[in-house]
């Protein structure tokens, strides 16, 4: 039998908030999961739901192979995941950071996005983020200029996408088995476009590795659907508790486990140690883009 519990928040919404973008560690944790069980909040919705061993050992292996190289890539643009800014973890290129200029549209720097000089003393017109290994898998909206497409990636590796598939079927039958009220939502809204994942309900994926987040909530996925979390993994590691502090609650997701979570609380994870040289912790988290269901019919 699962067992169920609800919770309260134990910090308020504006100390919450001003949290945005920071690192987190254990003592953010007064009660970890590493069993099966829902937990809800105190208005009965369904905050996060675990279960332990339920992707197939043959289902992973097939994702490790297919997907690990795509989280070998450095994105400087995951912003509040990314944690607080640290010149260390910005490209080689950057001289020194900068103010945005007035000319500039958009929002001046921020604790995790950063306007700068490059070294031959050019103004970089964008900003950027902490340099973190995470790459996207699956489809892509109208973006720039650029049409409803597969990501760069998987057209470049649509043969290991494809080989990798069951792996994300595996999580898409979770979902529905756990969360079917928004499963069907999220599905429904998901068959209005060509660009999903075969069946399942989503149209992409983010793929991370040995990646520590900073404290955030998703953006850009369909919010009347529901998140989720699973991880791959190699070598031995400890810590990467998924982690929302605002109610005190991590989660200790290991391969084969599949977690169901409100990606619309705040949330993060705990530091990662690799214990031996080929240590990886992957996770990967699926969904349905909002975008795609608007534009990309």
């Amino acid at each position: 039998m699962v067992k169920s519990i609800y919770i309260k928040k134990i910090i308020s919404d504006n100390k919450m908030s001003s949290f945005e973008g920071d690192y987190i560690d254990d003592s953010y944790i007064l009660f970890l999961v590493d069993k099966n069980m829902d937990i809800y909040k105190e208005n009965g919705e369904l905050l996060l739901s675990f279960r332990k061993n339920v992707i197939k050992k043959n289902s992973c292996n097939l994702a490790y192979n297919s997907f690990r190289k795509a989280a070998n890539r450095t994105s400087y643009a995951r912003g509040t995941a990314a944690g607080p800014i640290d010149i260390n973890k910005l490209p080689k290129s950057v001289a020194k950071l900068r103010p945005m200029d007035k000319t500039e549209k958009g929002v001046n720097n921020t604790k995790n996005w950063t306007y700068y000089y490059k070294k031959n003393g050019e103004k970089a017109k964008d900003q950027i983020s902490n340099g973190v290994n995470s790459g996207i898998m699956g489809y892509y909206e109208k973006f720039r200029g650029l049409p409803c497409r597969m990501t760069s990636y998987t057209k470049q590796h649509e043969q290991q996408f494809i080989d990798g598939i069951p792996f994300i079927q595996e999580i898409n039958k979770n979902f529905r088995e756990l969360v079917p009220d928004k499963y069907y939502t999220q599905l429904e809204r998901a068959q209005n476009t060509d660009f999903v994942i075969a069946d399942t309900a989503f149209s992409t994926f983010t793929i991370n590795k040995n990646f520590q987040t900073g404290i955030h909530k998703d953006a850009g996925d369909f919010k009347e659907g529901f998140g989720n979390l699973s991880v791959l993994e190699k070598g031995d590691y400890t810590g990467g508790y998924t982690v929302f502090p605002q109610y005190g609650i991590g989660v200790d997701v290991r391969e084969g486990d599949f977690l169901a979570m409100d990606v619309h609380e705040w949330h993060a994870n705990t530091p990662i140690k690799l214990l031996n040289k080929e240590a990886e912790r992957i996770s990967i988290i699926c969904y349905l883009r909002n975008s795609i269901f608007n534009l990309c019919k």
